[in-house]
């Protein structure tokens, strides 16, 4: 741009590097540029409020910067310490729910157990019992011998549909091969009191002969007594036990049986065998 006071030449003088316009006047008096003056002492108080305005403006500055970054520190711990509260507070809950959970589960069991232990007390117990054991001549003459055992309910409540078989063999000793079972079956809707009894007679049909004897008492044979007996608790429940007898080195007129050490056994029935 023609006459343009920047683009002059320069001249030192008392004014420092201010140029000199056409006009004879230097930048400081031209009233075009606003931050020039002539007066030096001038344009260095402005120069310094100048600078003072901006030291004061970026001072601001830096106060707003270190109170916004504090106030972000100040709500990143609140921050942290609501998520460490709330994670406490899940964490609470759900020990709490696991504890109520546990004293439920305590309860139940104990419901379970008193129902299962007051089940057990009350409940009838049916079983083969043998008053002496010996198997003893027939009274009337008729078969080789007799041997009486009882039904027991040795339970509180009385057993319903009282059900059995029974056996009664002359066969090998030891055994190798099973038994024969649920023949001559009894059923009915007999019922068994607490405490009360059935008897029960095992007995051969038949009188040995000389041979059988002598097996007996060479204990190549043995006279089996056995059976099975169901019935129904108060709770509706089938209950099952079974029995086994044997009678051997005697002359099948008389002489002593023992329990086996197989074939014992009770509530071992999901319904009724037979």
């Amino acid at each position: 741009m023609e006459n343009d006071p920047r683009n002059e030449s320069r001249t030192s003088n008392n004014h420092g590097d201010a140029a000199a316009g056409s006009d004879g006047k230097f930048a400081f008096d031209n009233p075009k540029y606003e931050c020039w003056y002539a007066d030096t002492e001038k344009y260095e108080a402005a120069e310094a409020k100048y600078w003072f305005r901006q030291n004061v403006i970026g001072g601001i500055g830096i106060v707003v910067s270190a109170v916004t970054l504090i106030a972000a520190i100040i709500a990143a711990v609140i921050a942290y310490k609501a998520y460490v509260a709330s994670t406490h507070a899940v964490i609470e809950a759900k020990r709490q729910a696991d504890e109520a959970k546990r004293e439920a589960d305590a309860a139940d069991s104990q419901i379970a157990v008193a129902k299962n232990t007051a089940e057990h007390q009350l409940r009838a117990y049916v079983y083969v019992i043998a008053k002496d054991d010996w198997m003893k001549a027939s009274p009337a003459g008729d078969h080789a011998f007799e041997a009486r055992l009882f039904l027991h309910n040795s339970g509180q409540t009385p057993a319903y549909k009282v059900q059995f078989w029974k056996a009664t063999f002359l066969t090998e000793f030891p055994l190798k091969s099973p038994l024969p079972t649920g023949i001559n079956i009894e059923k009915g809707n007999s019922i068994l009191e607490p405490g009360a009894e059935n008897m029960i007679r095992h007995y051969l049909p038949r009188p040995l002969t000389d041979q059988e004897k002598k097996d007996l008492i060479e204990n190549r044979k043995a006279i089996w007594m056995y059976g099975e007996i169901a019935y129904d608790d108060i709770y509706g429940i089938v209950r099952c036990s079974k029995y086994m007898l044997l009678g051997i080195g005697q002359d099948g007129a008389a002489g002593r049986f023992y329990w086996y050490k197989d074939g014992n056994d009770a509530d071992y029935c999901k319904k009724r065998p037979f």
